[in-house]
């Protein structure tokens, strides 16, 4: 097993079963964790929602597929996808 993937097991022993939140991403349940970031430019802020996972979870989805937070059943469509160290982290 390569460096990086005892990381990625480690990342989802410790901290998607931590803090997990479990979705379906594009019709896949994924264990990972919602997170809310700000922003501001000037006079004005915003904030966005993320859903994040280890990407071998579920490496198809794209933008515009659903995700659905199985814990209330609400929905969100995916507007951004930004995979890094295989971690996928969709902005919703």
């Amino acid at each position: 097993m390569s460096f990086q993937d005892q990381m990625i097991k480690d990342l989802e022993q410790v901290f998607f079963t931590d803090f997990a939140a479990v979705a379906t991403v594009a019709g896949v349940e994924v264990k990972g964790n919602f997170d809310r970031i700000s922003s501001s430019f000037d006079a004005m802020s915003g904030s966005s929602l993320i859903f994040a996972y280890p990407s071998y979870l579920q490496p198809a989805v794209k933008k515009n597929d659903l995700v659905v937070r199985v814990s209330d059943g609400k929905s969100f469509k995916v507007r951004d996808i930004d995979r890094e160290n295989n971690i996928t982290r969709l902005y919703l």
